[in-house]
Formats: structure tokens, C-alpha cells, sequence
């Protein structure tokens, strides 16, 4: 397991009012990258993605696309094979925004595992968005 949260100031305190055994063994990094995509971008993305290969990653992009309610889907239900096409679609601003939901609801180790993996992604977007504007 990955010990590390990468949370915004505002995400650390609501982790920080979590009981003691949900923070055992986690190490909060703070997020400082703001290079968040544009909604522009964001769209752009998600017509270069050819997500015909994925039906349950098209369902979830078109109800992101129409702004629905996205708690009905879960992670856990797509290939592993198509996250990285997902995640590319969502950006780090899709990705931000399942971590603001989940953050509010974390129960169990099994949901800061998931908002430590969603946590990475996010991180790893907002890198890249910044090195991709500033070269």
C-alpha cells in the first residue's frame, strides 16, 4: 500500500477530523499544483478518446459530459486497462472533483486507499498539466 495523500490544504482538515484508525499509517503530502484543465481542454480530451473498446468508461464520460450524479458508478467495476483513458477524459479536474465527493464519505481503510489512489492520479495529472504549459 501507498502511504501517501496528496490533499489540498482545505482536504487535509477534513482528514484531520477523521477518527485516528482511518489516518494510522498515512502520509499527507500537501498538493500545491493548481494547473487544472480548462473545461475547453476537457472537452477536447474527451473527443481525441476513442472509448469505443470501453462501454462502462463511455457511460461514465457521458453522464460526466451532462453533469449528472456519477455515485451510482464505481471504480472497481471498469477493466484496470481502461482507467488510464478515463482518467486521461476526466483530467485532474474530474479526478478533484470524485475526491471531493469521497472525501466527505471516507468509512473505511478501503476508502483512504481510494482516495490515496485518486489522490496520486490527481497529483500526477496536475505535474504533467504543468510541465506540459511551462516547457
Amino acid at each position: 500500500m501507498d502511504s501517501a495523500l496528496y490533499l489540498t490544504k482545505g482536504e487535509q482538515k477534513i482528514f484531520g477530523s477523521l477518527s485516528r484508525d482511518l489516518q494510522e499509517g498515512w502520509k499527507v503530502e500537501e498538493e500545491t499544483e493548481e494547473s487544472y484543465e480548462s473545461l475547453r481542454q476537457i472537452a477536447m480530451r474527451y473527443q481525441m478518446a476513442d472509448l469505443s473498446s470501453y462501454p462502462e468508461v463511455e457511460k461514465i464520460a457521458e453522464a460526466m459530459k451532462a453533469g449528472k450524479d456519477l455515485s451510482s458508478f464505481s471504480l472497481d467495476d471498469l477493466p484496470q486497462e481502461s482507467l488510464k483513458e478515463l482518467f486521461f477524459v476526466m483530467g485532474a479536474r474530474g479526478v478533484n472533483s470524485l475526491i471531493q465527493t469521497l472525501i466527505h464519505e471516507l468509512k473505511n481503510d478501503a476508502d483512504v486507499e481510494a482516495l490515496s489512489a485518486l489522490s496520486t492520479v490527481r497529483h500526477e495529472l496536475l505535474s504533467i498539466n504543468a510541465s506540459a504549459t511551462h516547457s
